[in-house]
């Protein structure tokens, strides 16, 4: 089973060939949608000779980003403060964190 294609042009596609070739049936697109969430990273770089670049910011309800200079920072609240470390987490390697575990 192969949930992706590699986009690699070097190798796109070899690897199932080969396993083909050999008279070994392949079954393509298996969790597809999660192994493109887990490889986002590569997928970018391979297919847009980019890096993956997430911004992390707190707005304001009236669209700014920060207060003027020497004034209180904002207050994300707990529902804030649990989605910036829920998107860290997804952007780290497969090690878990004491703050991304959901009881």
């Amino acid at each position: 089973m192969v949930a992706l294609r590699d986009p690699n042009p070097l190798v796109a596609g070899r690897g199932i060939a080969m396993l083909e070739a050999a008279g070994i049936e392949v079954v393509t697109g298996v969790c597809a949608v999660e192994a493109r969430r887990q490889n986002a990273a590569f997928l970018t770089w391979v297919t847009t000779n980019r890096p993956l670049v997430t911004l992390k910011t707190a707005m304001t309800l009236d669209g700014k980003i920060a207060k003027p200079y020497g004034s209180v920072a904002l207050d994300y609240g707990e529902a804030g403060v649990c989605a910036c470390a829920d998107a860290r987490c997804e952007r780290r390697d497969s090690r878990r964190h004491r703050h991304c575990a959901r009881g």
